[in-house]
């Protein structure tokens, strides 16, 4: 279960504690490995049309019946035609022509393979949507757990949760690096060596 704790990052001074959480979210949701860009993200799966697997797609030359009532064309082997401009298509029949394909146009082959394309498809779905389902919820703590200075200017909504992690990861550490450059101890240090490049220079 993921770590339910508030812990804000409003500075630098919060990002260790604050890196552990998100860590802790972003294993629980199982995908730390995403952000660490070790392993890919899920695409969305290309939902599959029954035009794709319609009869006239698997390239044959067919012949049709010469009796006045035109049936349903019956599939030959391929056959490369003499002339290069001859369709390998078969006419599509006139209960077809303007409207969308349906299961029942589709061979009986052609309904098998669709309906396997298709379970194909439900299931990889289902992983696709659990995944980005994480992503949701992690770029809700997120949002949930930064300042709105950090939320503006480094969690934009068309960019990915590992960007966000990137860019909260180099925003804490330059004011980090900021705030120690400027502290009374460090201007401390460094007028104290001025002080000593000075005596130095006197006594030579």
């Amino acid at each position: 279960m993921a770590i339910t704790n508030k812990v804000i990052l409003n500075t630098s001074s919060d990002w260790e504690s604050w890196n552990e959480y998100f860590k802790s979210q972003a294993v629980s949701f199982n995908v730390w490995n995403h952000i660490q860009g070790t392993a890919r993200t899920l695409p969305e799966p290309e939902r599959p049309t029954m035009e794709g697997y319609r009869y006239p797609q698997r390239r044959t030359i067919t012949t049709h019946s010469t009796v006045e009532t035109r049936s349903r064309p019956q599939q030959s082997e391929f056959v490369a035609p003499e002339d290069p401009g001859q369709s390998l298509d078969p006419e599509p029949s006139q209960g077809t022509v303007g409207r969308s394909v349906a299961f029942s146009d589709l061979t009986t082959d052609d309904q098998k393979a669709f309906g396997m394309a298709w379970s194909f498809y439900l299931d990889d779905m289902k992983l696709y949507d659990k995944q980005q389902e994480s992503f949701r919820k992690l770029r809700s703590w997120v949002n949930e757990n930064i300042s709105d200075h950090f939320r503006l200017t480094c969690c934009k909504s068309t960019e990915s949760i590992s960007i966000w992690y990137q860019n909260l990861k180099e925003a804490p550490g330059a004011t980090s690096f900021f705030r120690e450059r400027t502290s009374p101890t460090s201007t401390s240090r460094s007028t104290e060596a001025g002080k000593d490049f000075e005596r130095l220079r006197e006594m030579g």
